[in-house]
């Protein structure tokens, strides 16, 4: 699924998986703009919510918590209440599912990259503090390493 995509099917979901449940419940048959304050208010959990999701939903669902890092045209503020919270959670979200589940996310990676490369050259815009968050410069050089070596998978 790639951003602007119909809301992923039951099908999409696929048989219910040890600790998708709750996911499903939160998630399945909402749109981006019905989830966007889940992203926004729990970022931590949303994460956690996207690593239990099947590879179509994960990659529909992946864009509402880019939506909130960034900010909205003519607005300079971004959606999320705890941004360093949030732009963290999203880097980690990115870096481990192209490290445990790269089929997941290799075919959005195109359109998230950029927004991942935004959030680790602006880390004081999102209020995150490195010795609280770490150095979000190297978390960006472990995904384009990761990515280079998935691209060099597909080959």
């Amino acid at each position: 699924m790639l951003p602007g995509e119909n809301i992923p099917s039951s099908e999409d979901w696929g048989p219910i998986q040890d600790g998708d449940s709750w996911a499903r419940k939160i998630y399945m048959g909402k749109s981006l703009t019905e989830v966007i304050q889940r992203f926004s208010e729990l970022p931590t959990s949303a994460a956690e919510d996207l690593s239990f999701m099947a590879d179509g939903p994960f990659r529909y669902y992946i864009f509402g918590f880019q939506k909130i890092l960034l900010p909205s045209d003519g607005d300079e503020k971004m959606q999320a209440e705890e941004p360093g919270l949030a732009a963290n959670a999203f880097l980690n979200v990115v870096h481990s599912t192209l490290k445990q589940c790269p089929h997941k996310i290799m075919p959005v990676m195109d359109q998230l990259l950029p927004t991942v490369e935004y959030i680790a050259g602006n880390q004081a815009t999102y209020e995150a503090a490195e010795e609280v968050f770490g150095n979000f410069q190297e978390i960006l050089t472990q995904i384009q390493f990761l990515y280079s070596i998935r691209q060099c998978e597909i080959c």
